[in-house]
């Protein structure tokens, strides 16, 4: 079943169409093939699938069940070396004919029966006429040969034949290779693989027979999987899924889900020698499947809704066997980003481990933890090595690639501005926020055989990394710097965009030892790209696989799609192998966003790309799935050939006349470019876009030329040029517009002055109004040209002003102050002089002088005003002329004095003034007049001193001294001084002088080791002289002295043979224990105690009345015996790298006792009466090497232990 009919092939090979017309008419017709070789040879079917189906037609001895289903269909050799199979795709049936070496396409001939007519419509399709009125149209045909890898496409068409009443129709082919096969049918496949929720794909590699191995994720629980794959149910939330197509994409072979209770999202994956796919990514599923004897089975993350578990595993080529699979990480995020396998088969990873992974091996750092790299046995259940790198900054690994001498190639970015790099490699520093880099480790991963930053100023990301044969590495990624590091010869040396948020691809090679650029380059438009994955094919060319948001990516006329579709598409493009060149570029992508995430190269020469698209036009032909299946967005996988083409011819620009023009004349020469792959071209012509009513689809052959003749004036002319080749015509071309010349009144309107002329059109016109010239078939229009003249006048004004002398007038943005006639020139709104004059007279002022003087303090009444400061002063009239008559009086104040004295006698003594002697204190004045009658005023204050008597009473501390009257005192007593005054007057001076006593206390103590002494209000615990000092109730000094003596036991024990011996002092006790119940052992008083068993014992110690106990010791006493036999303990882990310890006993029903011991005897750690299961946290313990000891009552069990932080 078809959408457009049910279909059937008979045992005689012919094929049958039930079609149901629009009238709900049933039709039938039927292909018959003319002339076959072998008539009897049956249909077979190929490409078997999961389907069933039941067949119950009649009676039940004719029903039929459990019948098998196929993707195509071989009919075998019709004719003679020519082959015809029928393949599903695109919900349709295809014909592919398939003409071996030599073989006679005109052989061809098939007969369709039913069929009203048939006929080559203008679409190159076959149209098929029905009795009812209708038709129905085969497509237009596409043949193709496959040389040196490449796909040519041939010439093809539909040939039709009439005659004898049999409507049949055949091909013709155009030149070809007679000596390689030719294919009719087209070459590009494209599927989606999705169900109803999201999906997306993530990785796509060509197995070893040219098998398609899709790897991503889904949350849909109607994923297309297989019967009999490893997983058919969706767990939950999302899961990763693997399928495998044919190499045509047109066969689901099978494809499983594989998933726990949470989240799992698939980063990587690798096919092995046998098409075993191994893949890494990150679970938050506590269930995620492992297998047996795995690595790790425990999810370690248990508990955390933000963290999850590195997983690593492997599925068979089939699909249905999940054969190795664990987890590897520690409670914090960790998962993979890169895998790979070496000639050995060994497993390499690069990841992200928040809290680490074990150390195996020699290591870069202190803990392996961050961006870490392991090394794993295929079967998955052994590290053999582990490293890690950390900056002060973030370090993100990306991918990871092995070399052909298996060394390591791990690529990422970072801002890290202390990333380890190498000497002499090609960029040792950060060179601004983040750069990418690329490192070379040895196999076992513990050497840094080589690494380097590669970076701009700005953002820089390395998405992929791929080796050549010659171990040259090859990177892509996206950068935001304008700086980033390219070839002198690449293909695109300047970064595309203007703003530094927007980014464009790049594309770069280093050789092995990362030392040299041998190139690189950018890639891209004017808004976001990125590039993910890189394939090389067999002659060095480079293919990259991104993304893009740019409608000018670089792509050419002929590529398979040249037009950005929106929002962002795929993208392909090819390069030579030193990057300077493009050769090849394509969008691919629908109405929404599309990413290609992943590529690879068949044996063909063929390009698959994996990723997602939300488009449900998605361009998906020829496939398993062509339908898009809903939700946020599909996986998609498609085939593309390495030429990028599209076998339709480009399309052309037209030349003459220049597209958008103007005024072009109704008779002119159209002429265009050569379209690229053009062999002809259908010419269209016509006054409205789509409606070609002057030429409509005329073949005008391969001339790039046409004489156009009486186009209508004043309208828009559209062109429209579809370039055709033998393979087909492009209708998807862009019509080009031209305006012709309109019929039109030219006005022409001027203004002059009075006296004035202007010639226009070859004559003189002075006079104001219309003159009119009329012109005959200008670009095939008439038209009329017309003068509108103006005369205008010219104007003269003249007015007087008059100003005060000293006054000044503005007339027009000049200042006048002096008589005259001035003048100003201007012209007017017409464009003529306008003469203005000003005739300025300046009228004169008056003015008087007078001089006065006053007293200070006196009023002047003068014309009015009130005066009493100097000063000049102005009082102004105004003249019959309204100019001023200025009186200017001189004011100024006549002199008057004052004496001030100040006088300071002593007590008793009389002071002459003024001729008045005075002895009393007081002030008092004189008044005098001067010449101009004003004041002259003395002023006398007058002070007295008197004698003074001043009494000290002052103490001090014994010992000490004061100064006093310049002199020093220190005895008690009093003491007397005389002085005269700075005033002449006489002072007495009287000191009592009191000497007070100071204190002093010293004191002796003595304390044990753990003691402490309250003294003063402070506590002591350390030997030495202390002091305290306080102030008496007259603050002089009682100071106390402290002597603190210290008894420190030396309680350090070692073993000699049999003995333990403690340091000898002769005036110390001694007293031996057993431990750890510290048993006192009778008569074992002396420093030495010789043991009679294994065991662990401590010595307590008594000196000048303190007391002290050793450390536990064990002694293994030369004698030791057996412990009981089959107690034996397991312990796990050991060595400790996690934070637990387990020690059990299967058969162990006792309770018992554990200890650690250190190398020195000392017990570290201890846990009493344990029973069944017993859980220690190694955290307390330092690194180092323990003796466990596990004792009961019966048993005494011996271990070593290594714990490592």
């Amino acid at each position: 079943k078809t959408f457009a009919a049910d279909i059937n092939v008979k045992n005689n090979r012919n094929i049958g169409y039930r079609i149901i017309s629009n009238e709900g008419k049933v039709v039938y017709i039927e292909e018959s093939f003319l002339n076959p070789v072998e008539s009897d040879l049956l249909p077979k079917g190929l490409e078997k699938t999961q389907t069933k189906v039941n067949y119950f037609v009649g009676k039940k001895e004719n029903h039929h069940s459990g019948i098998s289903t196929y993707n195509s269909v071989d009919l075998g050799e019709i004719w003679s070396g020519i082959n015809i199979k029928l393949s599903s795709g695109n919900k349709n049936i295809e014909k592919i004919f398939e003409l071996k070496p030599d073989a006679d396409a005109n052989e061809i001939r098939i007969e369709i029966k039913g069929a009203k007519d048939i006929c080559e419509n203008s679409d190159k399709e076959l149209q098929v006429d029905l009795p009812s009125g209708e038709d129905i149209c085969f497509t237009q045909p596409k043949a193709w040969q496959e040389i040196n890898g490449e796909i040519t496409y041939v010439p093809v068409k539909y040939k039709v034949y009439a005659d004898n009443s049999v409507l049949s129709y055949g091909f013709e082919l155009g030149e070809y290779n007679p000596g390689l096969p030719v294919y009719i049918d087209p070459l590009l496949a494209s599927s989606f693989l999705g169900g109803s929720l999201f999906d997306y794909a993530q990785n796509v590699i060509i197995g070893k027979d040219n098998d398609v191995f899709v790897g991503g994720n889904t949350s849909s629980h109607d994923f297309p999987t297989t019967n009999s794959s490893y997983d058919e149910s969706l767990n939950d939330s999302t899961d990763v899924f693997i399928a495998r197509l044919n190499k045509d994409l047109t066969v689901l072979k099978t494809c499983t889900f594989i998933g726990g209770n949470n989240f799992e999202f698939l980063k990587d994956m690798i096919l092995d020698k046998n098409d075993n796919v191994y893949f890494t990514g990150l679970t938050f599923s506590s269930n995620y499947p492992t297998t047996l004897n795995a690595y790790d089975n425990s999810y370690n993350s248990e508990g955390s809704q933000w963290f999850g578990d590195m997983m690593i595993s492997m599925l068979n080529s089939s699909l249905d066997d999940l054969t190795y699979s664990t987890f590897v990480g520690s409670y914090h995020n960790d998962y993979g980003s890169g895998i790979d396998i070496d000639t050995s088969g060994n497993i390499f990873v690069a990841g992200i481990s928040t809290s680490g992974i074990p150390p195996v091996g020699p290591q870069f750092e202190n803990r392996t933890n961050g961006f870490v790299f392991l090394k794993m046995d295929n079967t998955l259940s052994n590290l053999l090595s582990t490293n890690s790198i950390k900056g002060n900054s973030y370090i993100w690994p990306w991918d990871l690639v092995i070399d052909s001498s298996n060394q390591v190639f791990i690529t990422g970015y970072t801002s890290a501005t202390d990333f380890p790099t190498t000497v002499d490699c090609f960029q040792k520093t950060n060179n601004g926020k983040s750069d990418a880099f690329l490192i070379r480790l040895e196999n076992d991963l513990s050497s840094l055989l080589a690494s380097t930053y590669i970076g701009g100023k700005e953002d820089d990301i390395s998405y992929c990394v791929i080796i050549d044969s010659t171990n040259n590495a090859y990177i892509a990624g996206e950068t935001n710097s304008d700086n980033f590091p390219y070839s002198l010869f690449a293909y695109d040396t300047s970064y595309a965009n203007s703003n530094f948020k927007l980014s464009d691809a790049f594309i770069s090679i280093l050789d092995s030892n990362l030392m040299e650029m041998k190139a690189s380059t950018y890639l891209g438009g004017q808004n976001f790209e990125t590039a993910y994955d890189l394939v090389l094919d067999s002659l060095g060319n480079i293919f990259v696989s991104g993304y893009t948001f740019s409608y000018d990516f670089p792509v050419f006329c002929n590529s398979y799609d040249n037009s950005f579709n929106g929002d962002d598409d795929c993208f392909i493009s090819k390069f030579n192998m030193d990057l300077s060149d493009l050769l090849a570029s394509t969008y691919i992508g629908g109405n929404k966003s599309d990413h290609a995430y992943s590529i690879d190269i068949n044996s063909f020469g063929n390009i698959f790309s994996a990723g997602y698209t939300e488009s449900n036009n998605f361009p998906a032909l020829l496939s398993f799935d062509t339908t898009y299946n809903g939700g946020d967005s599909d996986g998609f996988v498609f085939k593309i050939s390495p030429n990028l083409e599209s076998p339709y011819p480009c399309c052309t620009d037209l030349i003459n006349p220049i597209p958008n023009s103007t005024n072009n004349p109704t008779t002119l020469m159209l002429s265009w470019s050569e379209a690229i792959g053009a062999t002809g071209y259908y010419l269209s012509v016509g006054s409205s876009l789509g409606e070609y009513n002057i030429l409509d689809d005329i073949d005008i052959g391969n001339k790039t030329e046409y004489q156009l003749s009486d186009l209508p004036c004043g309208d828009s002319i559209f062109v429209n040029i579809k370039p055709y080749n033998d393979y087909g015509v492009n209708n998807h071309c862009y019509s080009f517009l031209f305006l012709i010349a309109e019929p039109f009144l030219q006005i022409d309107s001027y203004d002059i002055c009075e006296g004035d002329s202007i010639l226009w059109n070859g004559e003189i016109y002075s006079d104001p109004g219309t003159y009119n010239i009329n012109f005959i078939d200008i670009n095939g229009c008439d038209s009329t040209f017309q003068l509108v003249l103006n005369v205008n006048p010219s104007n003269f004004e003249s007015k007087t002003l008059g100003i005060c002398e000293g006054d000044s007038v503005r007339w027009y943005n000049h200042y006048y102050t002096e008589e005259g006639n001035y003048y100003q020139n201007f012209t007017n709104i017409y464009g003529c002089d306008s003469i203005y004059e000003m005739v300025l007279e300046v009228y004169p002022n008056s003015e008087i002088h007078e001089f006065n003087s006053i007293c200070p303090g006196d009023t002047l009444n003068w014309e009015g005003q009130q005066l009493y400061s100097e000063g000049i002063y102005t009082a102004e009239y105004f003249s019959i002329n309204d100019c001023d008559s200025t009186i200017v009086l001189d004011l100024k104040i006549s002199s008057e004095y004052f004496m001030f004295d100040t006088v300071t006698i002593c007590n008793g003594d009389s002071y002459q003034w003024q001729n008045q002697n005075y002895s009393l204190a007081g002030d008092y004045t004189a008044i005098y007049q001067t010449e101009e009658g004003c004041d002259s005023i003395f002023y006398l204050n007058l002070n007295l001193n008197d004698s003074y008597n001043f009494h000290d009473e002052l103490s001090i501390c014994e010992g000490d001294s004061i100064e006093w009257q310049g002199e020093n005192y220190s005895v008690s007593g009093e003491y007397y001084k005389s002085f005269q005054s700075v005033d002449g007057c006489d002072s007495f001076y009287k000191l009592t002088l009191n000497v007070n006593e100071n204190y002093y206390f010293e004191e002796e103590f003595s304390i044990c080791q753990d003691e402490s002494i309250e003294w003063h209000g402070k506590t002591l615990s350390e030997a030495g002289v202390y002091y305290k000092n306080y102030q008496t109730i007259y603050e002089c000094d009682s100071n106390y002295q402290l002597t603190l003596t210290k008894v420190i036991i030396d309680t350090s024990v070692y073993i000699s043979g049999d003995s333990l011996v403690a340091v000898n002092d002769e005036n110390a006790i001694y007293q031996w224990f057993t431990c750890p119940d510290y048993k006192i052992i009778e008569g074992a008083t002396q420093p030495t105690y010789l043991a009679t068993k294994s065991g662990s014992y401590a010595v307590e110690i008594t000196q000048e009345g303190c007391v002290d106990t050793s450390s536990c010791y064990y002694l293994i006493h030369s004698g030791f015996g057996k412990i009981e036999d089959n107690i034996d303990f397991t312990i796990f882990p050991n060595p400790v790298f996690h934070d637990q310890i387990t020690i059990f006993h299967e058969k162990n029903n006792r309770s018992y006792s554990i200890y650690f011991m250190d190398l020195k005897g000392h017990n570290v750690l201890k846990k009493e009466n344990s029973f069944g299961i017993t859980k220690i946290d190694s955290g307390k313990l330092k690194s180092g090497v323990y003796l466990l000891i596990i004792k009961s009552e019966n048993y005494m069990v011996f271990k070593k232990i290594v714990v490592i932080e």
